[in-house]
């Protein structure tokens, strides 16, 4: 588990959920649909990772930017939902950064995400809400746990991010 600091007086830090153990992905501005079939394409073609939990890390991300495009036009982008899947399963740091690899040449993930991952060695999922200089994050909210189909063992390390996650809201 690790923490940092806040710039407010009311929650004095940001708790996250370490590991290098198994798989944690950090999905921002997409759908649950869209994470759901992320999630069920990773149980199918790595299934050594195992089951998985989905989380809401964050909401209200609904912004609204105008982009011009090439041929001069206004284009419309409306932000979308931030995510965070935890896999079940104990597997290799090296191929927890090949599944990262394949999510970045699918455009899933951006590749800042994989060099990030590759430079530090574990993954970090927030636990708590956060108060940012110009916005304020919600504490995540527990979504949906999908069974793997694929799997032959289950390391129960969804049970450790849980007993964490229950933790912290018990602070």
């Amino acid at each position: 588990m690790t923490y940092s600091k806040k710039r407010t007086v009311d929650e004095p830090f940001i708790i996250g959920y370490t590991t290098d153990e198994h798989l944690l992905l950090d999905l921002d501005n997409t759908t649950h649909k869209q994470v759901r079939q992320i999630t069920l394409m990773i149980m199918r073609e790595f299934p050594e990772v195992g089951n998985a939990l989905i989380v809401l890390s964050s909401s209200g991300n609904r912004e609204h930017i105008i982009d011009i495009t090439k041929k001069g036009r206004p284009k419309h982008f409306y932000g979308k939902d931030s995510f965070h899947i935890v896999f079940d399963n104990i597997v290799s740091y090296d191929y927890i950064c090949e599944i990262i690899e394949v999510l970045v040449r699918l455009h899933i993930l951006p590749l800042a995400y994989l060099t990030i991952r590759q430079f530090r060695g574990d993954m970090t999922l927030r636990l708590t809400g956060a108060k940012l200089l110009n916005k304020t994050k919600s504490a995540p909210v527990l979504l949906e746990h999908i069974h793997n189909p694929y799997i032959k063992k289950e390391d129960n390390k969804i049970k450790d991010y849980l007993k964490t996650f229950l933790a912290v809201r018990l602070l």
